[in-house]
């Protein structure tokens, strides 16, 4: 049994969800919620408006969040390049 246990490899301390400083399109966002993962990712329309993202197109997407809220996005950006700042 404790042969089994020695080769366990060792456990992380889960440090929750990062929230690094970023840059987009040289306008600095401190904070922001980083989501591992997943191919979806929100932006308010402020944000979008104050980092100048230009290269929008309307969408007839639906979603429905894992809490079965309904969200009906606007427009669809895709590719936009991020820089972190800090990890």
């Amino acid at each position: 049994m404790s042969e089994t246990i020695s080769r366990l490899p060792p456990r992380y301390v889960d440090l929750g969800n990062p929230m690094p400083s970023i840059e987009i399109n040289g306008t600095f966002l401190p904070n922001t919620l980083v989501d591992m993962g997943e191919a979806i990712n929100a932006m308010t329309i402020d944000t979008m408006t104050l980092v100048q993202l230009k290269e929008i197109r309307p969408t007839p997407i639906v979603l429905e969040l894992e809490d079965n809220s309904i969200v009906k996005p606007i427009w669809v950006l895709e590719d936009v390049v991020v820089t972190i700042d800090f990890w």
